[in-house]
């Protein structure tokens, strides 16, 4: 590699990977923030996992009907994280794709 390759070597999410580093663009910003956003999502979703209570038997005094309800709001919880989570990854690629055209 002659020198002014190496000069515009990156990392996986854009980086300068040398001693050149001047800042960051606004779309490497971008993609941080959406991979820090995604990263805070999951570590607070891993957190009300540990501190919520699991039942492990139905209750006997509530009705089947209420823990059918509960169970449905719950996978709609869980899809509308993962809607959240496949929309910023999606962004992100796209801004790659986006800078690998310019």
């Amino acid at each position: 590699m002659t020198n002014s390759s190496t000069k515009h070597l990156t990392d996986a999410i854009g980086e300068p990977a040398g001693p050149e580093f001047k800042g960051y663009t606004l779309q490497q910003m971008r993609a941080r923030k959406a991979v820090n956003q995604v990263k805070i999502d999951l570590q607070k979703q891993k957190l009300i996992n540990a501190v919520t209570v699991r039942r492990d038997a139905p209750d006997p005094d509530r009705p089947a009907l209420a823990t059918t309800i509960e169970n449905v709001f719950r996978y709609a919880q869980i899809a509308l994280y993962s809607y959240k989570i496949a929309r910023r990854a999606m962004n992100l690629y796209q801004s790659f794709r986006r800078a690998g055209r310019s």
